[in-house]
């Protein structure tokens, strides 16, 4: 009887320890799908690129195009633009352009091709594939020469008028920030005033 008693103590620890083994394996291949899924899903979704930025002298920007924009007031027949960029700021020619930096926005300087009497050409270069927007050129001029460019919720400036856009010539309708800046579009921004 003491033998069988022996025996089956003995069958216990050795179901115990298996148990255990058991739990110790799961535990683990718990443990490396945990690390193995976070890895995966730090690698497959990095975080979001910032695409508006100053990006450093030497940065290989992959991602270019161009479009033309007009700020005009009033209507035609006024023939009146804003000077883009005004002429007030420290640099007028070269939006988006700093000695350190790039901004992925740019506008260049004061020849034919590069801009008219009431015209620019907007110069998109970017290391990454992106739709710019009105605002993102905004963003740009105001932080190229340090002011404000009031392009409120109602266009280049609020208080101004109602702003409307056409986009290659097409019916103009109301502004939006978040209207696209695509390659080759001529783009005119009209403020009317009050």
């Amino acid at each position: 009887m003491a033998s069988r008693n022996r025996h089956k103590k003995e069958e216990a620890r050795i179901r115990a320890e298996r148990e255990q083994g058991r739990k110790r394996a799961v535990g683990i291949f718990v443990s490396l799908l945990v690390i193995f899924t976070v890895a995966y899903l730090l690698i497959t979704n990095p975080p979001p690129v910032r695409t508006l930025q100053c990006f450093e002298n030497g940065t290989k920007f992959n991602y270019q195009y161009e479009a033309k924009l007009f700020i005009r007031v009033g209507p035609d027949s006024d023939n009146r633009f804003i000077e883009i960029p005004p002429v007030s700021s420290s640099d007028p020619t070269r939006i988006g352009i700093l000695n350190t930096c790039r901004w992925p926005i740019t506008t260049g300087d004061y020849t034919g091709s590069e801009r008219g009497a009431n015209w620019t050409k907007i110069h998109i270069d970017s290391p990454y594939r992106h739709t710019y927007t009105l605002e993102d050129f905004f963003s740009v001029w105001s932080a190229t020469i340090g002011f404000t460019v009031n392009f409120g919720p109602d266009g280049v400036s609020s208080t101004v008028g109602p702003t409307y856009v056409s986009y290659n010539f097409e019916p103009e309708h109301r502004a939006d920030l978040a209207m696209p800046i695509r390659p080759n579009d001529w783009i005119v921004i009209r403020v009317y005033p009050n």
